[in-house]
């Protein structure tokens, strides 16, 4: 089990940290932050349903049952949804701080973002 959820980190590492290299590479993709973000969390939606909750019951944080509860909708929507906002603020920042030391620190910011 141990080697799956390493399977799945790596995998999310390198589908966030592509997308984050085709947005310093490519500037049109600066006009489809959503559309990456959305693409980013289906992936990763996808990745987690098939390598961790498909499979096998998954312990949430209360923090994540309770706002599950506020919003009406199951702790893994809820976490989908947060996955959604987090990674659409980390790339409009990475496209906001693009010519600045502050993408350095943004960047590798990012295995935070990868570990939630």
């Amino acid at each position: 089990m141990i080697m799956t959820v390493i399977y799945y980190f790596f995998l999310k590492i390198v589908l966030f940290f592509g997308i984050v290299k085709s947005l310093s590479q490519f500037d049109f993709l600066h006009k489809y932050l959503l559309l990456l973000s959305g693409f980013y969390t289906a992936a990763v939606a996808l990745l987690s349903w098939i390598f961790i909750f498909g499979w096998q019951q998954k312990q949430w944080p209360s923090w994540q049952v309770a706002i599950a509860e506020r919003i009406g909708v199951t702790p893994w929507q809820s976490w989908v949804g947060q996955t959604f906002l987090i990674s659409s603020l980390y790339f409009w920042l990475m496209v906001k701080f693009e010519e600045t030391s502050f993408f350095w620190v943004l960047l590798i910011f990012g295995v935070v973002v990868v570990a939630y």
